[in-house]
């Protein structure tokens, strides 16, 4: 026992030897370090003897590895210095990357020395030999060709069964019983700790400074950027000096522009060469579109953006900027015909509005258009020659038709628009039906129609569109489908509960403003979401205190609350380039794509969210005004058609026969 106790001694003292060697090599390299902070960074970088001993060893032998920067140090010495110099070292330099020759932290060394993460991810940059991609190998295949993180992600030989969601994944960890287990899985199996962030248990995704933190504390922001005044995750914390700033305000301090000349974030501050982010936006827009006649409005209008920051994130991200590159070299005619023959995303919807809202493309009404092309793909997808014939003929005589007949006379509604490509589509998928039992349209019956109908959802009865039309050309027999009501039964709301509901919308401040108008437009005026979405700043008329909205003819004085808000939309304005533009605010509810209103389908979600059943407080609202408005005021105030007007009336029983004599006592 003593011979073991002698043991563990004397090892102790040849540690604390080594440790008091290698502390006086660094203060003989760097005389103003204290010898206490010296020590407690040697056992936070170099925590065990061995690696101790090997650190000696080597600044022994080259005793100028501290303080020449080299590249020829090994990765503990490298280590070493980078603790060093943030310890408050001046004589030690940070070893040199002997590819980049930075003076930064060395992760790996090849044949040339140490070199810095960056240099060691190029360096692994290759043609992937499963997609053909120049990106980062994560590996090799049994063959030795390259392998991508993506396809070594998505090979079906590294994919099995979860044992705990049954699911075909890749495996993240083997159980006791040697069964795969998925990421998601495996983050469930973990025990829930107490968040330092929010106090509530949850899973611990991250331990740093602040302690063990959940996903949501990690992902969501939680404190305010002493920079931008906005919420976000702190990139550097606040010391004595500066607060907390986020990753936008670290990266690009302010500073003055040298070509601006305005006070503003730049990049380029070590270059000593400052520029914000506008004009540096204006250097890669002239790199993307060139000096392109047609494309300088829409230089112009991304430069006019209110935040500049969006533009290189446009520029970063947006796949539309490669459709853009390819307008502005001529590859790609400047047409609507040329856009609708890519893949029609998001992205390039944006790009198209944006360029018919500078007028580099003429105006069109996109959702019109958006039939147009479903009819040209749903026509390419038929290979009978009798079948193509057919739909081509109903989709032009009776769909494109009827759409551009209503939209010589105005907008056309987006739920009109979604209806007509219902019809093409169920028209469509009916004619494959015949063509999979080898019958033509002359030879259907109705036992084909019901059986069709019935083996598929309730949207299959659009086709009642196409069968009328086919019987009145004489295409086809007498066919019919059996009224369906699309939408299910109509409800009313509660009277009582629409009345709270209007105060709620009228009082309640902690609402979106947009939402509060949009919502009592619905549960007091009857307005279809619709309709909202299309009223444009034109329709709203001030006279001195009051507010009047216009839907169809006549004016509509608004009560003192809603009033006020009607006063001050749009509330949630375009950003970005869109927001720049003359027609920016046109619309009291603008949407995402400039120059076009909100989406109704979005707005009725929003509404939807607030517990507004939009059909049935419509139907309520329209009750009671046909109960005490005659038919002839109610079509000219609220936009219905005469017939609409009477029937709603004769729906309400409503007697107007006095309406003239309550209106002059009133």
């Amino acid at each position: 026992m003593k011979r073991h106790e002698r043991a563990q001694r004397h090892a102790a003292e040849r540690a604390a030897a080594k440790r008091a060697a290698v502390v006086e090599l660094i203060q003989d390299a760097d005389p103003t370090l204290d010898a206490e902070v010296i020590a407690a960074v040697v056992v936070a970088v170099a925590a065990g003897r061995g690696a101790r001993s090997q650190l000696l060893k080597q600044l022994r032998a080259d005793r100028s590895l501290l303080t020449s920067g080299g590249s020829q140090a090994t990765l503990a010495v490298c280590r070493l210095a980078t603790a060093l110099c943030a310890a408050g070292a001046t004589t030690i330099v940070l070893p040199r990357c002997a590819r980049c020759g930075r003076g930064v932290e060395l992760v790996k060394r090849d044949e040339a020395g140490g070199i810095c993460a960056a240099c060691y991810n190029r360096a692994r940059v290759a043609g992937c030999g499963t997609c053909g991609r120049q990106r980062r190998i994560a590996g090799r295949e049994p063959d030795g060709s390259p392998a991508c993180s993506s396809c070594r992600a998505k090979d079906p030989a590294r994919r099995e069964a979860c044992t705990g969601c049954g699911k075909v994944r890749p495996v993240n960890r083997r159980d006791a019983a040697g069964m795969a287990v998925c990421s998601t899985c495996a983050q469930r199996a973990r025990p829930a700790e107490v968040c330092d962030g929010c106090g509530q248990p949850g899973l611990i995704v991250h331990r740093g400074e602040h302690g063990a933190i959940c996903r949501r504390c990690y992902r969501a922001p939680r404190r305010r950027c002493g920079g931008c005044g906005r919420r976000r995750r702190v990139a550097l914390t606040a010391d004595g000096q500066r607060p907390d700033l986020c990753s936008t305000c670290h990266w690009a301090p302010v500073a003055t522009c040298t070509r601006c000349g305005n006070l503003t974030q730049c990049v380029g501050i070590r270059d000593e060469a400052p520029q914000c982010f506008r004009c540096t936006a204006a250097d890669r827009l002239d790199e993307l579109l060139g000096d392109a006649q047609p494309m300088a409005a829409l230089r112009d209008a991304f430069l006019a953006a209110e935040q500049p920051r969006s533009i290189h994130t446009w520029l970063d991200r947006s796949p539309a900027r490669h459709v853009a590159r390819r307008l502005a070299t001529g590859e790609l005619a400047l047409t609507h015909a040329a856009l609708d023959g890519l893949e029609q995303t998001p992205s390039l919807a944006h790009l198209r509005a944006l360029l018919a809202a500078v007028g580099a493309l003429p105006d069109r009404d996109p959702h019109l258009a958006r039939v147009e092309l479903a009819v040209a793909r749903a026509l390419a997808r038929v290979d009978d020659p009798e079948h193509r014939r057919l739909l081509r003929a109903f989709a032009t005589w009776r769909i494109l038709h009827r759409l551009r007949r209503r939209a010589s006379r105005g907008p056309v509604s987006v739920f009109s628009v979604d209806r007509a490509r219902a019809q093409v589509v169920q028209a469509h998928d009916f004619l494959r039906y015949l063509a999979a039992r080898r019958l033509v349209l002359q030879d259907a019956t109705q036992r084909d129609v019901d059986g069709w109908l019935a083996s598929g959802p309730r949207t299959r009865a659009q086709v009642s569109a196409f069968l009328d039309w086919a019987t009145n050309q004489r295409h086809a027999p007498a066919l019919t489908v059996p009224a369906i009501s699309p939408g299910g039964a109509v409800t009313v709301a509660d009277p009582e509960t629409r009345w709270t509901l209007a105060r709620r919308l009228l009082h309640d401040e902690d609402l979106d403003p947009g939402d509060r108008v949009a919502g009592a437009l619905v549960v007091l005026y009857a307005q279809p979401v619709a309709r909202i979405t299309r009223l444009q700043t034109s329709d709203v008329a001030l006279d001195d205190q009051t507010v009047y909205l216009r839907f169809a003819h006549d004016r509509v004085l608004m009560p003192d609350a809603l009033g006020e808000l009607v006063r001050d939309l749009p509330h949630r304005r375009q950003t970005g380039p869109s927001g720049a533009l003359p027609a920016a605010d046109q619309w009291l509810f603008p949407g995402r794509h400039a120059g076009q209103p909100q989406h109704p389908e979005h707005l009725r979600r929003r509404l939807a969210a607030l517990g507004i059943d939009c059909r049935a407080q419509r139907t309520t609202a329209l009750l009671q005004l046909a109960a005490e408005v005659p038919a002839a005021v109610l079509a000219d105030t609220l936009g219905l058609t005469p017939r609409t007007a009477v029937r709603w009336a004769a729906h309400a029983a409503g007697n107007w026969t006095t309406y003239a004599a309550r209106r002059a006592e009133d």
